[in-house]
């Protein structure tokens, strides 16, 4: 039996690394491959590297003073800081799962199996992966710093990162279940702590009008004090916490203990798991069900009709958006972009000029996704789309405008919050609105492109893993920092020295914007007429 579910684990690791190189192959191609290949050597250089080799600098210099209390809980916190970080963010954004479970049901495979294929598979991720690099790097510095420490750097390396998966597993379930089981419950949460954090800062005479903040008093530095010792209590007790403590107890030459505290993680990983792979299975056959139950009663819908084929189009995509997971909770987003701003972003900026930029600049980045991939919700429809009698330059054009109100609704309720909670002057209300505009305007003209270029489904429902390829991120991502540091740097760099041209200013840039994106229409409409059977490839 050994060697069977052996057998089995290997057969589907190989079919998912299968599945995964073609895919990349198809949707990268040979340009791509090496557009990949010179985005990664240049991350590695300028961010990676440094980042390893610091990590590494740290391990070496807490290394040197274990076993003392303080650079014990700070090891604590690294080890907790990295793994608990990779597997909330991992299973946040990346999804739930890797490998396609709902394909495995009508095989004999234990769940057992499916499982542990899943964790490895989990390895290949890019977030688990820098992770797995990130402990390597400081166990290799505690490691250089203490000889006797690398007798324990495989056994912790290995806890710490399935930690990281089954956390990232976990995290990325419950994030499903949540957002399609309690979406008011969601909303109810957000609204409390909306509520919570800017009520009492209303009620505050002055407030959010000159963006000063008093000084920390004695007494919040000693509550900050006090805040900070149930931090490193609350670290002590999670499972990186004991292997903080292992590490400690190795220097100290007290064997038994350094041994047994590892049955700490071992036993929370096992935990977790019981915990995980019943719900995954759950999910599968519950994302089964609910594809059948659809395809009974889709007839009983009620038809709905439109004026032309630009606002039918429109009318399709937000509807799209609307009934999926990622678009209702984008809903959430002014609620959550107000939390931040009443909260860490005040007191991080310390001043009220660069709050509602940066605020439209969160909302900006939020939907870029969306942005990215405009076909990404579509699925198998998008077949029957490019079937129906209309030019791709239309089917380009109602897909900007549903998306236009979909990302509408979100600027014109944190423009709300903005004005009752931040008490935000009108003039730059509307010219944050223009910002925000420019934003879009500039960012779904590049998505043109790239929701061609690579294509990415975009799960409505279902819990299949649906991460952003790295090209695509690193396109997205770096077209928003240049759009923050040029436009958003204008206008709080107009905002205080000519409070006067901030409204024309971003009118300026919002008409610029919108030029842009209607001189491109044509050629991204060529580019999607060419790339067409790409698109449906990728979305089937």
């Amino acid at each position: 039996m050994a060697v069977a579910r052996v057998g089995l684990l290997r057969a589907l690791l190989a079919s998912h690394a299968l599945s995964t190189r073609n895919r990349m192959a198809r949707d990268l191609g040979r340009s791509g491959r090496w557009g990949l290949v010179v985005l990664l050597v240049f991350l590695l250089a300028t961010a990676i590297l440094p980042t390893l080799l610091g990590l590494g600098a740290s391990g070496y210099a807490l290394g040197l003073y274990l076993p003392g209390k303080v650079p014990t809980a700070m090891l604590g916190g690294l080890f907790s800081a990295v793994a608990l970080m990779g597997g909330v963010v991992s299973g946040t954004l990346g999804g739930t799962r890797q490998l396609a479970w709902e394909s495995y049901r009508g095989y004999p495979v234990p769940l057992r199996t499916i499982y542990v294929a899943e964790l490895l598979a989990g390895l290949a991720d890019i977030v688990p992966m820098l992770i797995g690099a990130a402990l390597a790097s400081l166990l290799v510095g505690l490691a250089i710093a203490r000889p006797r420490l690398a007798l324990l750097a495989p056994f912790a390396w290995v806890e710490a990162m399935a930690f990281v998966l089954v956390l990232q597993v976990l995290v990325g379930s419950l994030a499903a279940s949540l957002v399609k089981r309690l979406r008011m419950a969601l909303l109810a949460v957000a609204a409390l702590a909306w509520v919570g954090s800017t009520i009492p800062a209303m009620l505050t005479p002055g407030f959010g009008t000159d963006g000063a903040h008093p000084a920390l008093d004695p007494e919040q530095l000693a509550k900050l004090a006090r805040f900070g010792e149930l931090l490193r209590d609350a670290v002590a007790l999670l499972p990186t916490g004991a292997l903080a403590r292992s590490y400690a107890a190795l220097v100290s030459r007290d064997y038994a203990t350094a041994v047994a505290l590892h049955a700490y993680p071992i036993a929370t990983v096992v935990a977790l798991s019981c915990l995980a792979a019943p719900l995954l299975a759950r999910e599968a056959s519950q994302v089964g069900a609910t594809g059948e139950t659809a395809q009974r009663g889709g007839a009983r819908e009620r038809l709905w009709t439109f004026t032309n084929p630009v606002v039918g189009i429109a009318k399709l995509h937000l509807r799209a958006l609307l009934d999926s997971n990622v678009g209702r909770f984008g809903l959430v987003m002014p609620l959550l972009t107000i939390f931040i701003v009443k909260g860490p972003l005040a007191h991080a900026m310390g001043r009220g000029d660069y709050l509602v930029p940066a605020s439209f600049s969160y909302i900006a980045l939020g939907g870029m996704q969306l942005q990215m991939s405009l076909f990404g919700l579509d699925g198998h429809g998008t077949k029957a789309l490019f079937l129906l009698p209309i030019s791709a330059r239309t089917i380009l054009a109602g897909k900007v405008m549903g998306l236009a109100a979909y990302q509408l609704a979100q600027v014109a309720l944190l423009t709300v919050l903005l004005a009752v909670v931040q008490r935000t002057p009108s003039a730059l209300l509307v010219a944050g609105v223009l910002l925000a505009a420019t934003y879009f305007l500039a960012q779904v003209t590049l998505g043109q492109i790239t929701s061609v270029w690579m294509p990415r489904a975009i799960p409505r429902r279902g819990a299949r893993k649906a991460g952003v390829p790295l090209p695509l991120l690193a396109v997205g991502m770096g077209s928003w920092g240049a759009l923050t540091a040029t436009v958003g740097g204008a206008y709080s760099y107009v905002a205080k020295h000519a409070p006067g041209f901030l409204i024309p200013a971003m009118l300026a840039t919002a008409l610029t914007a919108f030029a842009g994106l209607a001189l491109s229409r044509a050629q991204a409409a060529r580019y999607l007429e060419e790339n067409r059977e790409r698109v449906i490839e990728a979305m089937s």
